[in-house]
């Protein structure tokens, strides 16, 4: 029988073992060590000294450090190689404060998710000693679990794995109940990761032929939520798959009302303290899963290495005895995988994942508010998005071309440093003198901007000059400091600085590390689980403003308005980068995400105007990194010159898809010469990214794309789709 590694216990009594596989500069002292204690290295003895959330602190800093000094980190973690004996020594040297605590019960062990590409050197997912690495996902394959997968498609006859295999239904299905038992039977559940202790419940997706044994026709769930939800409650009152499994011991919910069928129905056994395998209709969280394959087709260049992110082909419901039930398997693992939570809908996950990353003083802060006397916060769009375009001069013009980017991860981007202000803000009816460190809403005029080579940001689309608007902290920051702007403030809504905090930057670092994970993934689904990713966190700003999110802590409307406002800044210093590092400025800069230069280069690639110089590098943020940018759109100057006239963008049909550009000939593309608004629509679809960002279009169906030729009816999409009694801040289990 083999030993029982030895077990450290920290501050807080927690325990775990030491890892000795790799090596890193030890947290505690800043040396090379041979030990990972959860992923993060550590001597023993510095180890126990520590708390979590010292250690969490402790990695930010290393992190920092690393990224601003790649070169002494490199030296100092290449100088050797840790000898032979090293681990064994250390654990001898560590003292009486770093024994090992005596064995207890198996210990799940996490590992920190991977900083991913472009990560300091090093770190898993960076480079280390010039050998490439690959990212690795929040909970490693690796790492010890009594879990056998997250998920399980299960059909009449037939149960799929995510790893493909394909296992016979011994007993017949009658109920929920007996689902909930075939999920604890196959060992469905997800493990803890690093920032949550406590393992996640299993999830059991049901074909639509076995949801038709169990007496729900799937076909007919309605795709408006509000009907849905009926539809959903009155079929519930009378289904005998609810009804025989509480005959049968089983409880739904919380216990303390009827039986319900939800998109997520969640269930246990009487008796059991939690519930540890959930049931999910996708059917009832929107209409159709994506079971197509992956393009892989790159939206960078077209002829070379993608420089973009590759796009999913979705199409068709799951359907029995085909690919499709692996592949939903595969996807929800992939995603939680990734994540480090399962899926259960872009903003319930999204929530959930806000809930449990957020710092217990910022939790107490986020509080339910009555926005409905505080003006801005109704202003869905409060400052606007840009839509921006200037008249190019002579020399522009005999270019020859106009090509469009998109930035990638625009709103995810902002979550990493965006003030937030929680509970409930003060008014400063007589104005009040503008302070950067609160967050809040500010009421200024909107003076006129006369420089010619970018938007002003007081005033994004062209039109309010000489108007007083609201704008958020983050928009009047940058009009200060980077337009010269000196406001006077009529009236403000403002939190103290003591509620203002970036409260969004741990649920930014979690998806940002799945995002790289993903796209550094080499499995054929992940293309299609980034576009869940995506769903996530555009979503959930959507839900920040939602009408169906009043009354909850879900609903914070300057979430919204300040994520978007940081998009847009974040535009400006990419466009005041480049024109400072080449003399070359934009024609176009429109939403939150799209730029427009002229260039001599046919290939939008080659046509970038961005250098990789100067101390931020902005300048050279072309390719699929968070915040960078992608080609989007081409065509030729002439057709574009009609729309670019100083006001509105008007020509964002002219210009072609980029892989319809790079297929053929300038003389072959259809339309180069239609004004706006005559091109196809399919021809032309804009990649989905940043654009349904509004808050009334929250709304999950992030497995679930419309099929081929269908578009579901949207009008009453704001609402997650567990409904209202499921939806809030702290994610019900």
């Amino acid at each position: 029988m083999d030993a029982q590694p030895p077990l450290f216990t920290d501050r807080d009594g927690y325990q775990t073992a030491a890892r000795g596989d790799d090596w890193d500069l030890c947290l505690g002292c800043g040396a090379p060590c041979w030990h990972l204690f959860d992923g993060l290295p550590f001597h023993p003895e510095h180890w126990v000294s520590t708390t979590v959330t010292e250690r969490e602190q402790m990695w930010r800093r290393l992190e920092r450090w690393s990224q601003d000094n790649p070169e002494e980190y490199r030296r100092r973690l290449d100088r050797a190689a840790p000898p032979t004996g090293a681990r064994d020594r250390d654990l001898a040297s560590a003292g009486d404060s770093a024994r090992p605590s005596a064995p207890a019960a198996p210990v799940a062990r996490e590992r920190r998710a991977a900083p991913g590409p472009g990560a300091r050197p090093g770190a898993r997912g960076g480079v280390r000693g010039g050998r490439p690495s690959k990212a690795t996902a929040a909970v490693a394959g690796g790492a010890a679990s009594s879990f056998r997968a997250v998920a399980a498609v299960v059909d009449v006859t037939t149960v799929w794995l995510p790893d493909g295999s394909a296992l016979p239904v011994e007993r017949p299905i009658r109920h929920l109940g007996d689902l909930e038992e075939l999920g604890r039977t196959l060992r469905l559940g997800f493990g803890p990761v690093r920032w949550r202790r406590t393992p996640e419940a299993g999830q059991i997706v049901p074909t639509a032929a076995l949801w038709r044994q169990l007496g729900v026709d799937v076909a007919a769930i309605p795709t408006r939520e509000d009907k849905r939800r009926a539809w959903l409650q009155e079929l519930s009152a009378q289904l005998p798959a609810l009804s025989d499994a509480v005959a049968e011991g089983w409880v739904f919910g919380d216990g303390r009302s009827a039986p319900q069928l939800r998109g997520i129905t969640r269930l246990r056994r009487t008796g059991a303290e939690r519930g540890e395998v959930a049931v999910l209709c996708l059917q009832a969280m929107d209409s159709t899963l994506p079971t197509g394959e992956p393009t892989g087709e790159p939206t960078g260049e077209p002829t070379g290495e993608p420089t973009g992110e590759p796009t999913a082909r979705t199409s068709g419901a799951v359907t029995p005895g085909s690919a499709e039930a692996a592949v939903t398997a595969r996807r929800l693992q992939l995603f939680a995988d990734a994540v480090g939570i399962p899926f259960r809908g872009a903003i319930s996950t999204g929530m959930d994942l806000l809930e449990l990353v957020t710092p217990l003083e910022r939790k107490k802060q986020w509080e339910t508010v009555d926005y409905s006397g505080i003006g801005p916060a109704n202003t869905g769009m409060l400052d606007g998005v840009f839509n921006w375009t200037r008249r190019p001069d002579a020399a522009e013009r005999q270019l020859g071309y106009v090509h469009a980017y998109d930035r990638n991860g625009a709103y995810l981007a902002a979550c990493s440093s965006v003030l937030i202000g929680l509970g409930r803000p003060q008014l400063f009816e007589d104005g009040a003198q503008f302070d950067e460190r609160r967050a809040g809403w500010w009421l200024v005029d909107v003076p006129a901007h006369e420089d010619w080579r970018w938007p002003s940001v007081l005033d994004p689309g062209g039109r309010t000059v000489g108007t007083q608007q609201w704008v958020t902290t983050t928009t009047l920051a940058y009009a200060v400091k980077e337009q010269g702007y000196t406001p006077v403030v009529h009236r403000a809504w403002l939190w103290t600085a003591e509620q203002s905090s970036r409260v969004l930057e741990p649920w930014y670092r979690v998806l940002r590390d799945a995002r790289n994970v993903l796209l550094d993934s080499d499995d054929e689904q992940a293309p299609v689980v980034l576009e869940m990713v995506k769903q996530v966190y555009k979503r959930t700003n959507g839900w920040f403003a939602a009408s169906a999110a009043r009354g909850t802590p879900a609903f914070q409307p300057y979430v919204h308005h300040a994520i978007r406002a940081a998009s847009k800044v974040g535009m400006l210093h990419t466009v005041k980068a480049i024109g400072a590092q080449s003399g070359t400025w934009p024609l176009v800069v429109a939403d939150t995400d799209v730029l427009a230069y002229a260039s001599d280069q046919r290939d939008p690639v080659a046509g970038w105007p961005g250098r990789d110089e100067g101390k931020t590098k902005l300048g050279s943020k072309l390719g699929r990194g968070l915040g960078g940018y992608k080609p989007y759109r081409s065509g030729t100057m002439s057709a574009q010159v009609p729309f670019l006239t100083g006001q509105g963008w008007g020509g964002r049909d002219v210009l072609h898809d980029v892989r319809v550009w790079a297929a053929a000939d300038d003389d072959l593309l259809p339309g180069a010469h239609r004004p706006a608004g005559h091109g196809s629509q399919e021809e032309h679809a804009r990649p989905a990214d940043e654009a349904a960002d509004a808050p009334v279009e929250a709304h999950d169906d992030v497995l679930l794309a419309p099929a081929a030729g269908t578009a579901p009816d949207r009008a009453h999409e704001d609402s997650d789709e567990d409904g209202s009694g499921q939806m809030s801040l702290l994610g019900e289990w």
